[in-house]
């Protein structure tokens, strides 16, 4: 009964590292960025499943000036106008699906900014990173808990 339990318990984790891989599979194709009266628009396809994309914007000094998202047309098009006014320069546009995986990164050159939208660090949201490691050892110590419930359950006569 016990060797049943392990078993199980290892199905559920190698389930969960299996279909984790799977999941991440989409990404962003053939995006453009680019400039027009200090205005900058990102727009390319993904591919199925996506449904937002991630758009981050650094400087020349690698400093985050913005990070908003857009949405992904059924057709998995997307074209997005985002909602600071740049000065002139050269900024780094890195595009990705919302739920993380691999990022295009594109450089635009604003030559025609009148007046820019201040830059102000502390607005821009910060995100942090969800390791799929540690999600699998929550799931594996979940799934062996409620295991380990059953169990008790069962020898109580419950």
């Amino acid at each position: 009964m016990k060797l049943k339990k392990v078993l199980l318990m290892m199905i559920l984790c190698l389930s969960y590292v299996m279909v984790m891989p799977l999941a991440a599979n989409a990404e962003t194709i053939g995006s453009k960025a680019v400039s027009e009266g200090g205005k900058i628009t990102v727009s390319g396809t993904t591919t199925n499943g996506t449904i937002a994309c991630a758009i981050v914007v650094n400087d020349a000094n690698n400093e985050l000036v913005t990070m908003e998202t857009c949405a992904v047309n059924s057709d998995n098009t997307y074209s997005y106008t985002l909602g600071n006014t740049f000065s002139n320069g050269t900024y780094t546009v890195k595009v990705a699906d919302y739920n993380g995986g691999a990022f295009e990164e594109l450089s635009v050159e604003v030559k025609d900014a009148k007046s820019a939208t201040p830059h102000v660090k502390d607005s821009v949201p910060k995100t942090g990173t969800s390791s799929p490691i540690a999600i699998a050892v929550i799931v594996c110590i979940l799934s062996g808990s409620v295991l380990w419930i059953m169990s008790k359950k069962k020898v109580l006569g419950r």
